[in-house]
This record gives structure tokens, C-alpha cells and sequence, in this order.
């Protein structure tokens, strides 16, 4: 959906944390003529002052409490903030910070994701970049909604860290994409490990054959699942024993008709932080 079709339709904000009220300021900004709804399940009360006589100066409908995703019927387009799980299938058009900002950004991106370690390998790629002097930003997950990034012209790339409820429902990946691991967890939502994996998987499910994938070689779950992606895959290790098929050359090990997949002698404690400084150079 354009923008040209987004400014007739009615629009919901499901979620009002921060990057709902972010959504809210964009959206206002953009479209000033637009019928915005909020949805939550906090009531009105519950917000600080600011908030509060922001929602009043805009003459927002308000759709607060228990009750607040029975509004989603009401609406054209739903924009889900991370974490709020659908109670029912909605008729409207689902859409999110992450699939709005990536549809006209995605090729200035580096996304990160993985069970553990995001956060340290989007600051890592981050911090390289800015030392080399590039027009960075750093958004996402780490604590900045996208959108607040989202008519910045003078940015070069944005390193986003994207959760697995970033990456619901999302059809756009970035052009770089980080695949650090994938472990159980946040099972209660995604209702079961494989769910959960194929949420993650999105940072590179829709890549072409012009983009990047940088992942975990020694994950058994990610080899299998990134098998039929089109984006070109560059895999990281740190196994200290070469393989079969792999030589070393200056310390980095090399992979039979593959890229550089890890180094040897990276002076950090922890497997964890070695991973992330791999995957991190790489990108």
C-alpha cells in the first residue's frame, strides 16, 4: 500500500507504548487530514500528562481498555506496534514501523537480529561505521522507532536491530541482513520454536539476489531454514578445529566455495561476543 492510498484510509495505532505514540506523530505529520484511531489496553488515565493532552489536541478516537482490539474491524489499515498479539484476524491491511520504513529505506539497511546478542552487534556495526566517519544511524529495537529516521535525508545507512515482533507479518527485508542464532524463546506468543525460528527468518526471506545475508555457520537450524533465500550468503564461525573443506590463511578461516567465515584471534572473552564481533566485521 502507497501513500497515495494510505491518505484515504482510516487508521488504527493498536499498541500506544513509544513506538505507537511514535507512529501517531508520524502519521499526524504526514497526513493532516487523516482519521487516526489509538487502540490499547491501558485506559486514558494510565498515560502521562503529555500524552494525554496530545490525544486530546488531535481529536483522536480513542479505543482504550480490555475491550481495545474489538476497534480493529473499524479500521482500513492497522498499524501493529511490537508485541501486541492479535486477538482475531483483522479485515483491514496489517502493517508496521518496521515493513513502513524498510518499503522506501531497505536498501540503506543493515538489520540485525538473533535470539541473543542484537543489541552488542548493532552497536558494534554502529560504532565501526561512525569511526569511519559514515552518516549512521542506529534505530530499532535498541530503543529508536524507525520512524523518527524516516525523512532524514542525510543518513548514508541505518543499522536496525529488529526483534522477532519487528519481524512479524513482514514481507521486506533488508538489504543487509545478520542472522546471529536462534535459540527457544518468546514461545508464549509465537506459540512454538518453529513459529518462532520462521518470525526471525524474515530478515532474509525476501532478500534478492542483490542483497546480503551475513549468518551463523555453526547453527544446523539457520543453514536449513535460509537454504532457499536468493540474498548472497555470507556465514561467520569461530570454531577453533578447521573443518573439512577449510583452510586458513592469515588468520581467518576460509570455507570451500564460500566466503570468509570467522577468525581465530579476536582478543574477546566469550563465545557469545566473538560471534557478534564476527558477524559484525562482516557487515
Amino acid at each position: 500500500m502507497n501513500d497515495e492510498q494510505l491518505s484515504s484510509k482510516k487508521i488504527l495505532i493498536l499498541g500506544f507504548g513509544k513506538e505507537g505514540q511514535s507512529s501517531l506523530n508520524f502519521l499526524i505529520k504526514k497526513f493532516p487530514k487523516i482519521k487516526i484511531g489509538v487502540a490499547d489496553k491501558k485506559h486514558l488515565e494510565d498515560f502521562d500528562e503529555k500524552s494525554i493532552q496530545y490525544l486530546k489536541q488531535n481529536k483522536i478516537t480513542l479505543h482504550l481498555g480490555s475491550d481495545y482490539q474489538k476497534a480493529i474491524s473499524k479500521y482500513d489499515v492497522v498499524f501493529k506496534s511490537p508485541g501486541v498479539k492479535l486477538k482475531a484476524k483483522p479485515k483491514g491491511y496489517i502493517t508496521s514501523q518496521a515493513e513502513y520504513f524498510l518499503k522506501t529505506h531497505n536498501k540503506k539497511v543493515i538489520g540485525i537480529t538473533g535470539t541473543k546478542g542484537k543489541s552488542t552487534t548493532a552497536s558494534l556495526i554502529y560504532k565501526i561505521l561512525k569511526d569511519a566517519n559514515t552518516n549512521v544511524a542506529l534505530i530499532g529495537n535498541i530503543g529508536v522507532p524507525p520512524l523518527d529516521y524516516y525523512d532524514e535525508k542525510n543518513i548514508d545507512i541505518f543499522v536496525f536491530e529488529l526483534s522477532s515482533f519487528q519481524l512479524e507479518n513482514l514481507k521486506i527485508s533488508p538489504h543487509i541482513s545478520v542472522l546471529l542464532n536462534m535459540f527457544e524463546e518468546h514461545l508464549d506468543y509465537h506459540g512454538n520454536k518453529e513459529n518462532y525460528w520462521n518470525t526471525k527468518a524474515n530478515i532474509a526471506k525476501w532478500q534478492d539476489k542483490d542483497d546480503f545475508l551475513i549468518y551463523n555457520f555453526e547453527s544446523k537450524e539457520i543453514k536449513k531454514i535460509i537454504s532457499k533465500f536468493k540474498g548472497t550468503k555470507i556465514p561467520f564461525s569461530l570454531k577453533r578445529k578447521l573443518e573439512k573443506g577449510t583452510y586458513q590463511k592469515g588468520g581467518f578461516i576460509f570455507h570451500k566455495e564460500e566466503k570468509i567465515i570467522g577468525k581465530n584471534d579476536i582478543p574477546l572473552k566469550g563465545q557469545f561476543n566473538q560471534n557478534n564481533v564476527m558477524a559484525a566485521i562482516n557487515a
